[in-house]
Order: structure tokens, then sequence, then C-alpha cells
């Protein structure tokens, strides 16, 4: 993000992965629809249905982050760069939201079906602090002037943290329960 210019090979192997993982999650949810219309036990429905929100949900996932690249490569066509705190702030919340998600894929990957409150609880502090940036951010616009682009991208990028964060804890009500 805070490169001068975007390496134009990352950012084509995001936008590669966001159409990755469409097609997978279209692979998944047919596979699954099969599986379950099949006379299977009622414990394998189960865990198909749960599937089944996991990959909608980190599909979901995918696709905030390619709205994160975009809005960044749109200030970039402008010629803006976020001021420096709330580039700070975005990279704040860019940290807190990868080591949640780090958390929610620990726990699908060991079956941890117990990591809902933890979840929660971490959950809502992300949740938190956007409110604070996002308020503290409308407080910078009464205080000065800031170009239109440089604060709509803002607001997306941070936005797109706390929805990422709310996919991220539907996949931990999907393991719990």
């Amino acid at each position: 993000f805070d490169q001068e210019q975007p390496d134009e090979v990352l950012v084509q192997k995001i936008f590669h992965r966001e159409q990755v993982l469409d097609n997978m999650q279209h692979e998944v949810i047919e596979f699954l629809t099969d599986l379950m219309t099949g006379n299977v036990p009622h414990s394998i429905t189960e865990e198909a249905r749960a599937q089944l929100r996991i990959a909608d949900e980190l599909e979901s996932i995918s696709d905030y982050v390619a709205t994160i690249l975009k809005s960044h490569l749109r200030l970039r066509q402008g010629n803006l760069r976020l001021c420096d705190t709330e580039r700070a702030h975005r990279n704040e919340l860019h940290e807190k939201f990868t080591r949640y998600q780090e958390m929610i894929d620990e726990a699908v990957r060991h079956n941890q079906s117990d990591v809902l409150s933890k979840a929660k609880s971490k959950g809502d502090a992300i949740t938190h602090r956007f409110k604070e940036l996002r308020d503290a951010h409308l407080v910078r616009l009464t205080e000065e002037k800031v170009d239109p682009l440089e604060s709509m991208s803002y607001n997306t990028m941070i936005q797109s943290y706390r929805k990422m964060k709310d996919h991220a804890l539907n996949i931990a009500e999907a393991i719990g329960g």
C-alpha cells in the first residue's frame, strides 16, 4: 500500500486470487449441494451446511480485499495518498484483522468449536476501533479540507476491514455450531 508505485505483479495476483476464490466457491457449492440432496446422515448434512457457509464467508472476505485494493489504486490514479495518520490507522486495522483472521483460520483447521466467544470479544474490539477511526476522520473533515476521493477511499478501506471482520466472525459461528 505504501509504495510510490503499486507492485503490478502483486496487484494482478490479488485480483486473480479473488477470481479463483469465486470459482472455488461455485465448485464447493455445487459439490456440497449435490451431496446434501443424497441419502446422507444428518451429521454430514450439518457439516456440509457449515462448509457452505464458510465458503461463502471466505469469498465475501476476498471481495472486500479487492475493494480495498481498488480504493488504493483509485487514490494512485488521482495522484493522492492518505495522510500519514490515516495511513497508519488503515495499517493498524489491517494488522488487527490479519491476526483475527489467523485466529479463525486456526480454529477452522483444528475444528475448535469453542472459538466463538473469543472471536466475539476480539471482533468487538475491531468494531470499536473502526468506529473510533471513522469518528476521528469525521473530525478531520470539519477541521481541514480533504480531497473527496481521499476521504471516500479511506472510509471504504476501514469499513471493508470491519465488514471482513463480520464475515470472519460468521465463520467462527459456523464452526461453533
